[in-house]
């Protein structure tokens, strides 16, 4: 009798030593699940942005200074074309800016019958069906995707170059936006032809 009793609590213990093994694996299993949703989440934005966007904005102020058409005066306006998506970020790019700057954000699909009251437009992730009709106008086009910078459809963007935030500037864009940037600004940018 004792030797029965014996068997069934190893048994026991056994079969808890089981259970618990696989508890532990399946928190485990919904743990990591858990950090590539929310790896996924967040890099189907964070991996176009590379620089945060108050440094954009820093840099973007100091940028258009070099534009012909904009140059230093105070009273530029910017047009913030964006999705539902990416809300959170124009709403952090547009408190980044001088009162002096007059702002608008809108989705793509509202941009037309706007675009001739803007210098420059800021493309953000998301609302890149809006670049043809910016370019159509002649629209100084800026984003923090230098996917768009080195394809050619955007003609400034910021990034990371060497772990460093980096000016990009694409040229036949550029041209095609009838601008022309000053060479101290060329000088330091990454450029494209």
């Amino acid at each position: 009798m004792t030797h029965s009793c014996t068997n069934t609590n190893i048994s026991f213990i056994l079969h808890l030593n089981l259970c618990f093994q696989d508890c532990v694996r399946i928190r485990f299993i919904a743990f990591i699940s858990f950090l590539l949703f929310t790896f996924a989440c967040a890099t189907s934005y964070g991996q176009n942005l590379q620089v945060p966007i108050s440094i954009q904005a820093a840099l973007l102020q100091k940028v258009i200074k070099f534009d012909n058409t904009i140059g230093n005066r105070s009273d530029v306006k910017i047009l913030i074309v964006y999705n539902n998506d990416s809300r959170n970020f124009m709403n952090e790019l547009v408190s980044q800016f001088p009162a002096t700057f007059k702002i608008m954000s809108k989705l793509p699909t509202e941009i037309e019958g706007v675009l001739d009251d803007y210098d420059l437009a800021y493309i953000m992730p998301g609302a890149q069906t809006a670049i043809a009709s910016l370019k159509s106008k002649k629209i100084l086009t800026i984003t923090g995707l230098t996917k768009y910078v080195e394809n050619g459809d955007v003609s400034i963007g910021f990034g990371l170059l060497n772990d460093k935030p980096k000016v990009f500037v694409n040229m036949t864009s550029l041209k095609a936006e009838d601008r022309i940037l000053a060479a101290d600004i060329l000088r330091i940018a990454k450029v494209y032809k």
